[in-house]
């Protein structure tokens, strides 16, 4: 209010101001009062004419209830039927926009793609053999030039049978020497351009690796909840590919570099004054491919942020194609496609255009070299003799050819370093806390059981958020659950139970505060044994392609006769076999095949395969994310029965929607925004009817009723 009187009201009176708000307390300084409804204007008039129209009345009701108890809200359990279609497609958005970095590429991508294809030492080695094989081939060129004027020299004297004898034995000498200098070139070349393959196979094999070890490893809350499928997969095929054309460009351009450099000394060899031209027409190809370059680049790199939205909305596509048809959104899925797309086309448009251009500019430029020699040459005709024309005109055609090629390369070489600048930003990315593996000696091994032998666990002044941008999402929690309890926990969506449960496996890192399981502080343990020490079975099951026996037992742990009891005590063979609705589904034992998500299997014939899993690792502390919410009553049964016999002296943590799911509970806890607002046993909790257990179970008693 004291920003509205002394900024609003005084400071900016004499401004026209909208103030838009939903609080009637505010109104009484306006000097014009419009309401709007459902994109329509109710009412426009003054505070006067407004306090006595009907909406007025409404507005104070709905104002006054809110101020009374503000907690009415929140405790609303169903919401209209009416859909609100949103056009902004930024409203309410996690997902983060690809970065796109600007300039030229720094030094530090180049030494990035020596260090990473083989070092400095290796190039070096390619360099030198590429000199070799340039000066073989010269050197091969100018051998047959000298053997061809001094076979026409000896044909104009006259010879008797001794000297005939005598150059047949010369010419089989400069066919030995000729035949040597051929083959030596060719096994140079070959061994330089196995250096280059060996070169891009480690590169690309570094990169692929390094970007799917950090991809795997990279913190979900930091980096796989904020960034769309389509970038990962964009940056993991189309740039890595693009990243194995460089290596072959950068041969291709050193070869032509060479090339170059011997015409122009052969060219200068026979006629000195064409070392005034070359220098000039290099210069302005150079200016060429920067001026070009500095557009080339940043083009690039639209072209490959505005290639992973399609691969996004194509995988969020055909993974809600079900949805999409029953709300029939056909036509409106295939506009945002086809608007993607065409951002897309309107990038490479530019950039064909933008290529096109350089090619036939610099096709001009190379030429001139060419032209130059033939006019130098017709001017003073008489200096020259033919084997010295040709020798100059075959020369200069190769440089117009060479220079063409290197500066083509080198552009589409700056653009693939944009693709390697993608990609290392991916090498770099944030992991989750493996230091522990670095140890020679780890605090607790995966093979060790004498951690947890209990189940215990203290959560003192803890606090976790997701981002640093973004609020606390448990805020202080403060809770002891002995070994072998039962406990529930119970909120409204949003109020941190899934935020407690990922804080167990350290999915979030703490922010404050600390977990400390059976004595130990989770953030001294190393992760791998953390995470294998606990159980969940999620509200979504999770399986792999394969059989039975690998979603049981992946890491081949367990004997088969261990496999097979887990599997009777969930009676999985029994749904499998009752289960009419998968007739595709063929029983063989552990061998049974599992399709990709388990799309052949019902939904409670997975969620017991999840069932099976926690209970063949017999872990002390259980975590069951509301296991029985989207089951039948019988399903419901037998995961209840295993956890009860299975689970009796383990801890059980169930987070649960329903008020029966947790009633049999040691302990309930409630939590809201982030705090735990009441624990004690259900009973208990049941007793006080100013207790928020009792407000949720009155509703979901009303509810069923």
């Amino acid at each position: 209010m004291k920003i509205f009187h002394q900024a609003i009201i005084n400071f900016l009176k004499n401004k026209t101001r909208i103030f838009v708000t939903h609080d009637l307390r505010n109104l009484k300084y306006s000097s014009r009062i419009i309401i709007m409804n459902n994109f329509k204007v109710e009412f426009n008039g003054n505070y006067d004419e407004f306090t006595k129209n009907e909406l007025f009345k409404d507005f104070n009701e709905i104002n006054s209830i809110q101020n009374k108890d503000c907690s009415l809200n929140k405790n609303i359990t169903e919401i209209s039927g009416e859909f609100y279609t949103n056009k902004d497609e930024t409203f309410g958005g996690l997902l983060r926009d690809e970065d796109q970095v600007s300039g030229r590429i720094t030094c530090k991508i180049y030494h990035r793609f020596f260090t990473t294809h083989g070092g400095y030492l290796l190039f070096t080695i390619i360099l030198i053999l590429a000199i070799a094989v340039g000066a073989a081939s010269v050197y091969a060129k100018l051998f047959l030039t000298d053997w061809t004027d001094k076979a026409e020299d000896e044909e104009e004297e006259n010879e008797d049978d001794y000297e005939n004898i005598i150059k047949k034995e010369e010419n089989y000498k400069f066919f030995i020497k000729y035949t040597l200098i051929l083959f030596g070139g060719l096994a140079i070349q070959l061994i330089k351009e196995f250096l280059v393959a060996y070169a891009n196979y480690t590169g690309t094999k570094y990169l692929h690796e390094t970007m799917i070890y950090n991809i795997i490893r990279a913190p979900i809350n930091l980096f796989h909840d904020i960034i769309p499928v389509g970038q990962i997969l964009n940056r993991l095929i189309h740039d890595l590919e693009l990243c194995q054309d460089i290596i072959w460009r950068f041969n291709t351009i050193l070869g032509s570099i060479i090339g170059i450099i011997i015409s122009i000394y052969v060219c200068f060899k026979e006629n000195r004054e064409t070392i005034y031209a070359a220098p000039i027409i290099i210069l302005i190809a150079v200016l060429l491919l920067l001026y070009f370059i500095s557009a080339g680049r940043d083009i690039n790199r639209l072209n490959g942020t505005s290639r992973s939205p399609i691969v996004s909305l194509f995988s969020e596509t055909i993974l809600g194609i079900t949805t999409i048809r029953t709300f029939r959104k056909e036509i409106p899925s295939k506009k945002k496609f086809y608007k993607r797309l065409d951002d897309y086309f309107g990038v490479m448009l530019y950039r064909y255009g933008l290529d096109n251009w350089f090619c036939m500019t610099l096709d001009v430029v190379s030429h001139l070299f060419l032209t130059y020699v033939l006019i130098r040459t017709i001017l003073d005709i008489d200096s020259f003799d033919a084997a010295a024309i040709g020798l100059m005109l075959d020369y200069s055609i190769e440089i117009s050819e060479e220079l063409l090629e290197a500066f083509e390369q080198a552009s589409q070489v700056e653009r693939s370093l944009v693709s390697l600048e993608r990609c290392d930003a991916f090498t770099k990315l944030p992991s989750e806390n493996y230091e522990d593996e670095k140890l020679k000696e780890p605090k607790y091994s995966l093979s060790d059981t004498s951690w947890p032998n209990n189940g215990n666990m203290f959560f003192e002044n803890f606090s976790i958020k997701y981002r640093d941008d973004c609020d606390l999402a448990l805020k202080n929690i403060n809770l002891e659950i002995n070994s072998g309890d039962k406990i529930g926990i119970i909120g409204r969506t949003g109020s941190g139970k899934s935020s407690l449960t990922l804080s167990l496996f350290r999915i979030i890192e703490a922010f404050e505060g600390k977990i400390v399981i059976d004595g130990e502080n989770i953030r001294d343990i190393p992760l791998k044994k953390l995470r294998r020490s606990l159980s969940i079975v999620p509200q979504e099951p999770f399986l792999l392609e394969g059989t039975l026996k690998t979603n049981l037992d992946p890491l081949n742990l367990y004997s088969d006769s261990e496999l097979e009891e887990v599997l009777k005590i969930v009676k999985l063979y029994e749904m499998l076999e009752h289960d009419k609705a998968n007739q595709n589904t063929i029983l063989n034992g552990l061998n049974t095949e599992i399709k990709e998500y388990g799309n052949n299997l019902s939904f409670g014939c997975r969620q017991l395969l999840c069932v099976a899993r926690a209970i063949l690792r017999k872990s002390k502390i259980i975590i069951l994310d509301e296991a029985t919410s989207s089951v039948d009553q019988k399903t419901e049964d037998i995961i209840t029965s295993a956890v009860e016999t299975m689970f009796k002296d383990s801890t059980v943590i169930t987070i649960a929607h329903r008020i029966n799911t947790v009633k049999n509970c040691d302990k309930v806890i409630v939590m809201d925004e982030g705090q735990i607002i009441e624990v004690g046993n259900p009973k208990e909790l049941i007793k006080n009817i100013n207790g928020k257990f009792y407000s949720l179970y009155y509703q979901y008693m009303e509810k069923i009723n």
